[in-house]
């Protein structure tokens, strides 16, 4: 069960409801991108948890 985030903390996090997430993809172990353009792995799966939370969307920032 995921608790959602105080105001100031998602204002803070995710202003205008939008989380931007830095992926750095020379970490296989963290992430993969997959062949149609997705991401899978511990990464995204924290990112869109927190999201959740923050009641936000994610935005993906790739870092080759």
């Amino acid at each position: 069960m995921s608790a959602a985030a105080p105001d100031h903390v998602r204002e803070e996090l995710a202003p205008g409801g939008v989380l931007r997430v830095g992926v750095n993809l020379g970490n296989f172990l963290l992430v993969k991108k997959q062949p149609d353009g997705s991401l899978k792995g511990i990464v995204p799966d924290l990112s869109q948890d927190l999201a959740s939370r923050l009641g936000a969307t994610v935005q993906y920032v790739l870092h080759a």
